[in-house]
C-alpha cells in the first residue's frame, strides 16, 4: 500500500526536526503520519496531526555528528540501494532491539514503508547513534521465554525503578543484577511463542509500557526479510 502524496511530503519536511526531544522522548511524527495514512486518514486530519504534533519537536540543525551520519548512510543507500543497506546494518543493530524503548526498530520499519531514502537513513543513523545491547549476548537451554518471563517477574517484584521515562526504565532494569542472570535468549524462541507470549502479557496486564513489545514485535516482522537469518536475529533480541 503506497503512502499519500501529502503523507510523504509531510514526513520529509518532518526531517528538520531531532529524533527525540525534551530529553530523551522519542519523535514519533514518522510513524503517527504512516500510521495514519494507511488507515486511510483524510488529508485535512493528517496536516492537524503534523502541525499541532511538532510544536513540541526541536530542530535537528545543529546536531552534526546525527546528520553527518544520516548523510554518510544516505549515500550508501544512494550508491548499494535500500535493501543492501538494510542488509549490512540490521545484522549488527538488532542486538540492541530495544535501543530507546524499541523506538530506533520501530521507525526504521514505517521509514521502510515510506520507501524514503533520508527517512531510512535517519532511521539507522537514530538507532546507531544509541546502540545499547541490554546484556552480553547469549543463549540458553535452561528455560523457554514463558518461564524467563515468570523467573523475572519473580526476582525482580521486590524491585523499585525510579527512570522518567520508558527508555530509562529498560536501561535501569538491564542494569540490576537479577536480570543479568535471566537475560540469556532461550534457544528454542520462534517468532510464534514470542507473539504469544507478548500479546498475553499485554492483556493480562493492559500496561501501556508492554503495549510497546507489540509494536516492537510488529516492526521486527516488517523488516524480517532483510536478515539473511530469522532465527539468528531472535536470539539477538533479550526479553526486557
Amino acid at each position: 500500500m503506497k503512502l499519500s502524496l501529502l503523507t510523504n511530503e509531510l514526513i520529509s519536511t518532518g526531517l528538520k526536526f531531532q529524533p527525540t526531544y525534551q530529553k530523551g522522548l522519542t519523535n514519533h511524527l514518522p510513524m503517527t503520519l504512516v500510521a495514519l495514512d494507511q488507515m486511510g486518514a483524510e488529508d485535512e486530519r493528517l496536516l492537524g496531526f503534523y502541525h499541532q504534533y511538532i510544536t513540541q519537536l526541536e530542530n535537528v540543525a545543529r546536531n552534526d555528528a546525527f546528520l553527518s551520519q544520516a548523510n554518510k548512510i544516505e549515500q550508501l543507500i544512494e550508491r548499494s540501494g535500500i535493501n543492501a543497506t538494510l542488509q549490512q546494518y540490521l545484522p549488527k543493530l538488532i542486538a540492541s532491539f530495544a535501543s530507546q524503548a524499541f523506538h530506533c526498530l520501530i521507525r526504521l520499519a514505517y521509514a521502510v514503508k515510506s520507501q524514503q531514502p533520508r527517512e531510512i537513513a535517519y532511521s539507522l543513523a537514530y538507532w546507531e547513534q544509541n546502540y545499547r545491547p541490554l546484556a552480553p549476548l547469549a543463549t540458553t537451554d535452561s528455560y523457554n521465554a514463558a518461564e524467563q518471563l515468570k523467573q523475572l517477574t519473580q526476582v525482580l517484584s521486590a524491585a523499585s525503578f525510579y527512570a522518567d521515562n520508558i527508555s530509562e526504565r529498560i536501561n535501569e532494569v538491564a542494569k540490576h543484577p537479577n536480570y543479568l542472570k535471566l537475560a540469556a535468549v532461550p534457544c528454542d524462541i520462534t517468532l510464534e511463542s514470542a507473539l504469544q507470549l507478548i500479546i498475553k502479557q499485554y492483556k493480562t496486564t493492559n500496561d501501556f509500557t508492554l503495549l510497546h513489545g507489540i509494536t516492537a514485535l510488529h516492526a521486527f516482522i516488517e523488516l524480517s526479510p532483510y536478515f539473511s537469518d530469522q532465527t539468528t536475529a531472535l536470539h539477538l533480541t533479550p526479553i526486557t
